[in-house]
This record gives structure tokens, sequence and C-alpha cells, in this order.
């Protein structure tokens, strides 16, 4: 015949429960709580630390060590779901041999246009010759300076004949118009100017010219010119 257990209310149940309640402490009301705010399924981890008189210290420790790496595998899924990882290792893809011909092709056609628009040629020989502009007002002032000086005489190289000028300090001033008296003690030139290309093309002046030229009209009207303008005529007469 079976024994029966013993209840609370009997002397031997009640020894028993209190031994059990002091070697296994059921979780306080506060602690069930807390843990009851992790989810339906923290809460049927919880019930698992319902003390009885079978559980050990051992199980109760592996208890807690599963529901601790839940609660870190959870975090985790939770960080790696709000912000997923970058990738690493992107493939790009690169350009194929006729998107790069092609982008050649039109860097080639722009170039081309942009090389005609400009001109750089043409843009250089505009330069020159605002240089040999400035150059033959600069003769041609000095020339009207002198004979203001001079009671209205130009210099006696100036003739009817154009010829080019000879350079200042030449060693040789045949078949050239010598004005070397506007350069004497720099009276009113420094020095001969001289025309871009002289000393840059062979052939351009005479080997003792300045590559502009000189005349004198029969009514008395001096003439400067710039024999080897590119892209303009330049000639002054006064």
């Amino acid at each position: 015949m079976r024994t029966p257990t013993p209840t609370f209310g009997q002397s031997g149940g009640t020894e028993k429960r209190r031994q059990q309640l002091t070697e296994y402490p059921p979780f306080s009301k506060e602690t069930y709580s807390r843990r009851r705010s992790f989810g339906s399924t923290d809460r049927k981890l919880v019930s698992r630390f319902t003390p009885t008189p079978n559980v050990t210290l051992l199980s109760l420790l592996n208890v807690l060590l599963a529901k601790t790496e839940y609660a870190r595998k959870g975090f985790t899924d939770s960080v790696q779901k709000f912000f997923p990882a970058k990738r690493r290792h992107v493939r790009c893809r690169g350009f194929t041999l006729v998107e790069v011909l092609l982008v050649i092709g039109i860097l080639a056609i722009l170039a081309s246009i942009v090389i005609v628009a400009i001109n750089p040629a043409r843009q250089l020989a505009d330069a020159r010759d605002a240089e040999r502009l400035s150059d033959v007002y600069s003769i041609m002032n000095a020339l009207h300076q002198y004979a203001a000086d001079n009671d209205g005489v130009f210099p006696e190289n100036a003739t009817t004949t154009e010829y080019e000028i000879c350079r200042t300090g030449a060693l040789s001033c045949v078949g050239l118009a010598d004005l070397s008296v506007l350069t004497d003690n720099e009276a009113y030139l420094v020095s001969m100017p001289l025309d871009p290309l002289c000393d840059v093309q062979d052939g351009y002046c005479d080997e003792n010219g300045v590559g502009y030229q000189i005349s004198k009209s029969v009514n008395g009207r001096m003439s400067v010119s710039a024999d080897g303008a590119e892209n303009t005529t330049i000639s002054i007469t006064r």
C-alpha cells in the first residue's frame, strides 16, 4: 500500500518544504515580471526556473547559459536586420573595347572642333601683326618728330622709291633706307623696330634690314608699311 505524501499542514511535509525553499529559493515577483518582458518564448524559459526537488545546480546553470545565448543571438539578429553589413568584395563591371573606342572617337571629334574654332596659328599671326602695326606707328611718329625739330624736313634717305629700313648698327645699308638719324644718341628711337619673324625665319628680311619699308610721295607724305603682314595689310601714310 502506497504511503501518502505529507501535506503542508503536517509536520513532515512542512519540514521538507522548508528544506526545498532553502536549497532552491523561488524567483521573486519582481524578477519574474522583468523576465516576462522578453516575450512569450522567454516566459517558457522562465518557467523552467521553477524549482523542483529534482532540479540541481548544474541544470539551473545550463538553463541560464541557454537563456543568455538566446538573448545574444536575438540581439545580433536585430542588429543585422536594421544595419546590414556592407559587401566588402563588390565585383565592378568594366568597360568594353567598343565603349572605350567610342569615347576616344568622341573626344577626338571634340578636340578637332575646338582646334578649328580656336585656330592657334591664326591667333599667333594676329599677335605678330599687332606687333608690326605698333612698330610702324613708332617709326612714323619718330619721323614726324624729326621733321618737327628740323623745319618740316624728313630724313634725306627717305625717297619716293620704297626701300626696306636698315637695322640699327648694321655694317652696311646698301640698297636700304638708312634712318640712323632717328636712333643716334637715342634721340627719337632707342633702336629701329624689327619684324617679329626677321630673326626666326630665314630670308624673311634682308640681312641688314628690319622688315619694314618706307617711301615718300611726290607731295611729301611719308608712308611706312609692313610687307610681311600675314592676315592684314599694314601701311600708314601721313
